[in-house]
């Protein structure tokens, strides 16, 4: 593959990322070996560049090859290394594992606050803390959540002294559930505290970053400038969120329209929305191309509307991840017309990764690069298949280009994260792309000559409407049938094979190398028997799994890819609750949807497995629990259960709740167990519980969330 020569940049990034991967998973501190196994590679490798020079007959690449991926490879796990918080002797963590009592804390709001249903979230960088009288500088972030206040006024910027102590962000408590403690630890944050009103002082304000405090105050402005003009409700929403990158209005019934539309990447800030941006300057600075200075003229120009668009934003991570790819093409061309474009993705990737290694790990990254690469690879061979003598047809099918050439590449990454693919998204995307090209175009009208007489309210008039229109076709979509195929899950694994199978009947189709075609016919035979085995594995599932959902009652029998779920009818109403909590493991399992029983907690027979629940209004004697024999006693309560009438039946786990029961009914249970030798789980602390049913549907196995087995 001699093509692979004129991209090195984009091929040495390969074992750079692989290191970085690396040391996340396998996460070491950066010492002195690693420096000096990193000097010798890079000696080994002058060495062997020399002896290329004078022995080039007998010089074999693959070596070469193999000191540079070593060299890479260690490179960006000793850059990854180097910046986990966990190995910063200064972090306020260590303090609190040193014994020491902390008396209070200093910080400053580092990021915009975030109004969620019960609280308000923001980032904390905490600067200093009280041990004993002496107060003591360090570093970390901290997630914190102020309970919901009419007289919080706090903002970026703002420091704060509290005394309550920040705790470790919890593992996920039920089974596939999304792991937020893993996403958070990509962006350092390993702790939490929960403030009210009283637990916390304003003493200051201290920015960690003066220019992102003026992009959030710009964008606040310009936001009230759309407000001004009457725009509102679910169109003020959409706005805000395409051309400012602000979400928080967004409703979950927006949001899922977006999604079963296959639009959600227009409501993200991110490569889209700079390339509008650069498209449009670019067109606007057209005629600087006459000039002989002209082009860097216009190079500088399309640098700075590109980065002032990232401060009008507020430097999210998506948009200075798109301005900085962005930055790198406008110099590529400028400086080097023949630069090769893959080189440039490869140099703005690793300018990206040295400043900050685990976004590697974001998914808005890995999205961002594999749709412009897409685009880029597979955009002009489709392109070029069909030639359409009228101009708007011409550009509908250049849009269905990009749009197929964009999904091919990032589809099994959303399946993998999200569990669901848009059927219509080719439909959506021919209105919904040349959309955002207008409401961008237009938003920036508006806020340029708003305060003209008359300018505003017309301006904003067209504004509001194209959004509704948008808005209108967007909810058409989604009603649409099987707009939305929900409950598809792959495994990482799998997702490689789906990549190699689309990147091999894409070289296959655009360069006739047959090896390639046989690549992907083995990826597809591989694809089917990983995807045979599972369904074996679900069709052949029998299982009780007890959830913990805050003070909900939910408990499941599944057999084969039958899943019988009983709750109560808080939980089964609340859809957000379901997904975060249920509908991930449903999906794993092969499950698309359950039957879902509202019961109130009462003697269970799922299988042959009797399950005997206890709660606040319902406790059962002697005679009935000798009557009923269970084989699994859940309670689910704060009352002490009298434990003495099942002393004579036998030997059975008894499983408490993830309920705010009691210390004294769980230790009174906990000592029960321990003196009769009976099993003892607290979902409290051990999060869910699986119970594996033999062939006659009988408890084999219970194992937790905490202790599972990997399967």
């Amino acid at each position: 593959m001699i093509w692979l020569n004129y991209i090195p940049l984009l091929r040495l990034i390969l074992p750079f990322s692989s290191g970085i991967i690396w040391a996340f998973y396998f996460p070491q501190k950066t010492n002195l070996w690693v420096i000096v196994l990193l000097f010798l590679t890079v000696l080994s490798l002058l060495a062997l560049i020399e002896f290329k020079q004078l022995h080039a007959n007998i010089f074999n690449r693959w070596v070469f090859g193999l000191f540079a991926f070593i060299l890479l490879f260690f490179l960006g796990n000793s850059f990854a290394n180097s910046t986990n918080e966990r190995f910063n002797p200064n972090h306020f963590s260590h303090f609190l594992h040193n014994g020491n009592k902390v008396g209070a804390y200093i910080g400053t709001i580092s990021s915009e606050l975030e109004l969620k249903p019960n609280s308000v979230k923001a980032i904390l960088e905490i600067k200093s803390l009280k041990i004993d009288s002496n107060w003591v500088s360090c570093t970390g972030k901290c997630l914190i959540y102020f309970k919901k206040d009419p007289d919080l006024k706090l903002q970026y910027g703002d420091e704060i002294v509290f005394t309550r102590q920040p705790s470790e962000i919890n593992s996920p408590t039920n089974f596939d559930a999304f792991n937020y403690k893993k996403y958070l630890s990509h962006h350092y944050i390993y702790a939490q505290v929960y403030l009210t009103i009283s637990d916390y002082k304003r003493i200051g304000q201290n920015p960690p970053n003066i220019l992102k405090k003026t992009a959030i105050k710009w964008r606040n402005r310009l936001l009230s400038n759309y407000e001004k003009f009457g725009i509102s409700g679910a169109e003020l929403a959409i706005l805000s969120a395409l051309t400012l990158g602000k979400k928080e209005s967004l409703t979950p019934d927006l949001k899922t329209s977006y999604s079963s539309a296959g639009a959600m990447h227009v409501l993200a800030v991110s490569g889209l929305h700079v390339g509008i941006i650069f498209l449009v300057m670019k067109f606007l600075l057209s005629w600087l191309d006459k000039y002989k200075i002209g082009s860097i003229i216009k190079a500088i120009l399309l640098l700075v509307s590109v980065w002032i668009y990232a401060i009008i934003t507020g430097f999210s991570p998506s948009v200075i991840r798109a301005a900085t790819m962005f930055s790198f093409m406008i110099l590529a061309i400028t400086i080097q017309k023949n630069s090769n474009i893959y080189n440039t993705l490869g140099l703005s990737a690793f300018a990206i990764l040295l400043v900050k290694p685990f976004m590697l790990l974001e998914v808005g990254f890995q999205l961002s690069y594999l749709a412009v690469i897409g685009i880029i690879y597979i955009h002009p061979f489709l392109y070029n298949l069909f030639n359409f003598k009228y101009w708007i047809v011409n550009q509908a099918w250049n849009i269905t280009c990009v749009s197929i050439a964009a999904q091919l590449t990032t589809a099994p990454l959303g399946i993998l994260y999200f569990h669901q693919f848009p059927t219509y998204f080719l439909i959506s995307n021919l209105l919904i792309i040349p959309a955002a090209f207008l409401i961008m175009g237009i938003s920036i009208l508006f806020q340029s000559l708003y305060f003209i007489p008359y300018m505003g309210e017309v301006i904003s008039w067209v504004l509001k409407n194209i959004v509704w229109v948008l808005n209108s076709f967007v909810i058409k979509i989604e009603h649409l049938p099987i707009s939305l195929i929900k409950g598809l899950d792959i495994s990482t694994f799998e997702t490689w094979i789906l990549y190699v199978i689309i990147a091999s009947i894409l070289i296959w189709l655009t360069t006739s190398t047959r090896v390639f075609s046989r690549i992907s016919l083995f990826g597809i035979l591989l694809l089917s028997c990983t995807q045979t085995i599972e369904k074996w594995n679900q069709l052949n599932q029998k299982e009780i799994t007890f959830y913990t959902i805050g003070n909900h009652f939910a408990v499941e029998f599944k057999n084969g890819n039958q899943s019988f779920f009983w709750a109560d009818s808080n939980l089964l109403s609340n859809k957000e609750k379901m997904q975060f909590h249920v509908y991930h493991h449903w999906w794993k399992r092969g499950i698309s949807s359950g039957l879902n029983i509202n019961q109130k907690a009462q003697p269970l027979i799922l299988g042959n497995t009797k399950i005997l629940p206890f709660d606040p209004k319902r406790n059962y004697t002697a005679k009935q629990i000798h009557l009923f024999q269970p084989d699994i006693l859940y309670f689910n309560t704060f009352k002490n259960p009298d434990l003495e009438s099942m002393k004579g039946i036998e030997n059975q786990p008894i499983i408490i709740s993830g309920k705010k029961n009691s210390k004294l009914v769980t230790n009174h249970l906990e000592e029960f167990c321990k003196t009769h030798h009976w099993q003892f789980y607290n979902m409290k602390s051990e999060g869910g519980i699986k119970i594996k049913l033999n062939e006659d549907y009988k408890p084999e196995k219970i194992y937790t969330v905490k202790t599972s087995l990997k399967e």
